[in-house]
């Protein structure tokens, strides 16, 4: 008793054995509906039209050139010899449907189209700076004296104080150090008996120390360290350094006076033109403020007092101090040539201590007590020697630190006496400032500004901003004459669709700046009088990140419009998602629009990838970016704050054209198999299916697909010859199977939800006939518990005699049975005991089952 029965007809897996498809996979699953279980052929198709050899691209507007939707499936559609991305604009212009194409060989920029027939470059062309005239009344006017005063006034007292100072270029010049006397102009006010360089009269000493000039005998007397001190040896003696004598900036007085002096009011100072701005009062006012500004004042004060103490300890030291010397050693008595011990006198036999030896031990006592006080002498000024060379280096080291920190306090003073316009405007206000210097001057209100242009299109799109103008001052009297500018392009503003162009200047008032609208005029406009107050300017702000469609530019080209750099530089791949966002790539970087304003593409929007993308497509508020490594998901619901994540699989794309978007996920053909992007992973969902082999068997480089109903249409031409495989990606599940299908071009209406393919010069009108595909199914092998006749076989499915379906019965590897079947009757098998079985169903109808059974009694049981 056996029983086989096929009610799910399940998807196809190629690289599996017949044995290893068992009943999850089969063998053959051909022009069958995918998103069911039982055995659907699909419906037949039908010409749509012709089309020009070569065709590429098909698009179709859902609507007519008067608004109405065209529901329409045979309606005509667009053809293109080029591959094309297209978009829908997600804008409140639903009626004329607006539309974004990009090229997919980049070789073109971005264009915008409708139903109305407009094609027009998307974006909307930049301006040149506007000229401007401002028309002043000539009168001398508090700001401007007072920028004069506080500005080149005060710089040109700089530039005298730079002119006064020493030369820096020899740093060892004693003139920056010390006086003809020898005093220091930044140091102690006393060299306490140290010699300066120039006094010391010895060629190449340093002038930033002073020297005490050391006799050989008092070196040898204190035990001065002379190589340890640094000191120089000369004929008598040695100079011992010491530093003191700092970098100081003395300005040459009557230099400064004379320079200063000659200053004169410019042009537009009325009567004060041409005369001298300062008294000679007033300029000995500034000569003793410069001279105190750069010289060693209150800052420097306990520097200089602690140097002092510091030198006047340093000349007690090298050429005052003393100390008691332990003199000549004492000399060690001789001892005596006779013996110690005696006899005694007479015949006895005793012996008695020597005179001379009692009078030798006295003289050694005497002499070790002599040579102890010789040793704690010596051994006390060898002490007082050490104390007196630690003391003079640590006082060396101290005062070249002192000097370091008094030259760099006078270096930022005298930097900022020359560089600092504060500083110097102090004293022009102890002058008595604008009111002594300038009574002539009146208060000016002025108002410093900037323009810029923005053009608007017949859609009232507006571009970026042009370059600023130059800032102008403009005082409440005055006015100012725009000129209308060019397109930095080049072109007309017909050839771009420019019927306005909007005038804004910068305004400043309690709450900050801000860029505000003075007026939008018609193109035709050449040039606008701009005598608008600041209270009447429009809240309007222009955009200035909102940028045409970017491209690749040559980054060496210094002028504002970059040209194009290389091959394929504009963007393409446009795709929309979520929220308003339009997408699109150049090379390794994916723009985003701003939301609902597809001609603006902030450069802040643009998201960098690793490797080069190959092709990008959307879902929700999801762009995948496929490139020549890994994939991209790049997430968000505002182009500002796209979130992009790279994938750590090596699943590179080998075909643009492959990659579609399928409801939660992106497919695209990898070099092993057909890849799946969904959430942030990325699996490659045919590795059951295919094996590498088979794959680039079928020349993934040169697939293309199309999504229609569910189902991810991939058409192939390689060595293993060329076809459609058709897979469901319903619910996430994949199945495959084949379909009948040829072409070079599809394209999938989700309107009309019809799919039209390009096969030669037809364009087919898929799967919408009534009349059905011929469709084939073909099991794995079923392998039975041992070899049992099967006698009997049914078909439940809608087969007739108008259309049957023909089933194939293999046996353990040989067809045992072929039977057209049109009805539900059962039909009788050949005899024969098999273990192995296949099934084959091939037909138009309907089928919901296949049963073999060894007899009638287990068909009206299962």
């Amino acid at each position: 008793m056996a029983l086989l029965q096929i009610s799910n007809f399940v998807g196809e897996a190629p690289s599996l054995s017949g044995r290893g498809l068992g009943g999850t996979f089969a063998r053959i699953n051909h022009n069958l509906y995918l998103a069911a279980g039982d055995f659907r052929p699909l419906q037949a198709d039908k010409v749509h039209s012709t089309c020009p050899a070569g065709t590429l691209s098909l698009h179709r507007f859902h609507r007519n050139a008067a608004g109405q939707v065209q529901a329409d499936p045979s309606a005509a559609l667009s053809m293109y010899p080029d591959r094309r991305s297209f978009a829908k604009g997600q804008i409140n212009d639903e009626a004329t449907e607006r539309t974004y194409v990009t090229f997919d060989a980049g070789d073109k920029p971005p264009r915008v189209i409708n139903v109305k027939g407009v094609d027009r470059v998307l974006g909307v062309a930049r301006s040149a700076a506007p000229a401007l005239t401002v028309n002043v009344v000539d009168t001398l006017q508090v700001d401007e004296a007072q920028t004069w005063l506080y500005g080149d006034f005060v710089g040109l007292i700089q530039k005298a104080i730079v002119s006064a100072s020493p030369s820096r270029a020899d740093k060892n010049a004693a003139g920056l150090r010390y006086d003809a006397a020898g005093k220091s102009f930044a140091g102690a006010p006393d060299n306490y008996g140290l010699k300066t360089a120039t006094q010391a009269g010895v060629a190449g000493l340093a002038t930033g120390m002073i020297y005490a000039v050391v006799t050989d005998a008092r070196a040898a007397s204190t035990a001065m360290a002379m190589t340890r001190l640094g000191a120089t040896k000369t004929s008598t003696g040695w100079l011992v350094p010491v530093a003191a004598m700092p970098a100081a900036y003395p300005l040459t007085r009557t230099t400064l006076q004379n320079t200063v002096q000659l200053i004169e009011f410019p042009a537009g100072f009325g009567e004060q033109s041409g005369q001298a701005v300062l008294t000679s009062a007033q300029v000995g006012v500034v000569v003793d403020a410069a001279v105190a500004a750069v010289g060693p004042g209150v800052s420097c004060d306990k520097w200089r007092s602690e140097l002092a103490t510091l030198l006047g300890e340093f000349s007690n030291l090298a050429l005052v101090k003393t100390w008691a010397v332990a003199g000549a050693p004492p000399v060690k008595p001789t001892q005596p040539s006779t013996p110690r011990w005696i006899p005694d006198e007479g015949d006895s036999t005793g012996l008695h201590e020597n005179p001379e030896w009692a009078v030798y031990d006295q003289a050694m006592d005497a002499y070790y007590t002599a040579f102890d006080a010789y040793n704690n002498k010596q051994y006390a000024s060898t002490g007082e020697a050490n104390s007196l060379n630690a003391r003079m280096l640590e006082i060396q080291q101290r005062c070249a630190a002192l000097v370091v920190s008094i030259e760099g306090q006078l270096a930022s003073q005298w930097l900022k006496a020359v560089d600092d316009a504060a500083q110097v405007g102090t004293w022009v206000d102890k002058l008595g400032g604008l009111k002594t210097l300038t009574p002539s001057a009146s208060v000016r209100v002025v108002d410093t500004r900037y323009y810029v242009v923005a053009m608007v299109t017949d859609w009232g799109e507006e571009s970026q901003p042009s370059p600023l103008t130059p800032m102008v001052e403009v005082a409440a009297v005055d006015t100012v004459t725009v000129t209308r500018p060019g397109l930095l392009t080049g072109e007309t503003f017909a050839a771009r669709n420019i019927v306005k162009w909007r005038l804004y200047r910068s305004n400043t008032g309690q709450s900050g700046a801000a860029w505000q609208l003075v007026k939008e005029l018609d193109i035709a406009t050449a040039s606008f009088l701009d005598n608008v107050p600041s209270s009447e300017l429009d809240s309007l702000q222009p955009q200035f990140t909102w940028l045409a469609p970017p491209y690749r530019q040559d980054s060496q080209f210094t002028g504002e419009v970059k040209p194009v750099s290389g091959a394929a530089p504009y963007l393409r791949g446009m795709t929309g998602i979520d929220n308003g966002i339009m997408a699109g790539f150049i090379d390794n970087m994916v723009a985003f629009c701003e939301p609902y304003v597809p001609y603006a593409w902030p450069v802040a929007y643009q998201v960098k990838t690793e490797f080069p993308v190959v092709a990008i497509a959307g879902y929700e508020s999801t762009v995948v970016a496929v490139t020549t490594g890994c994939p991209y998901v790049i997430t968000g619901t505002h182009s500002a704050s796209m979130t992009a994540l790279k994938l750590d699989s090596f699943y590179s794309c080998a075909s643009a054209r492959t990659v579609v978007a399928v409801p939660g996920a992106v497919l695209y053909a990898g070099q092993a198999g057909l890849c799946s992007v969904r959430g942030n992973t990325v699996e490659l969902v045919t590795q059951t299916y295919f094996t590498k082999e088979q794959w680039q068997a079928m020349n993934p480089a040169g697939m293309f697909a199309v999504e229609h109903v569910g189902v991810y249409y991939l058409f192939y031409s390689g060595t293993a010859g060329s076809g459609c495989l058709a897979i469901s990606v319903e619910g996430g599940q994949f199945k495959l199977g084949r379909c009948d299908l040829v072409g070079s071009a599809a394209w999938s209406d989700k309107f009309t939800d019809v799919l039209y393919v390009v096969n030669g010069t037809k364009v087919m009108q898929c799967f919408t006939e009534a009349a059905r595909r011929v469709g084939r199914w073909k099991s794995g092998i079923s392998t039975l518990p041992q070899q049992t006749g099967l006698a009997w076989l049914k078909v439940y499915g809608d087969q007739t005699l108008a259309s049957p379906v023909t089933i194939r019965w293999f046996a353990d590897g040989e067809l045992r049975h072929e039977v057209q079947v049109s009805s539900l009757e059962p039909e009788r098998l050949p005899p024969g005991k098999w273990l192995e079985h296949e099934i084959e169903v091939e037909g138009a109808a309907r089928i919901d089952r296949v049963a073999l059974a060894s007899s009638t009694m287990e068909l009206r049981q299962e």
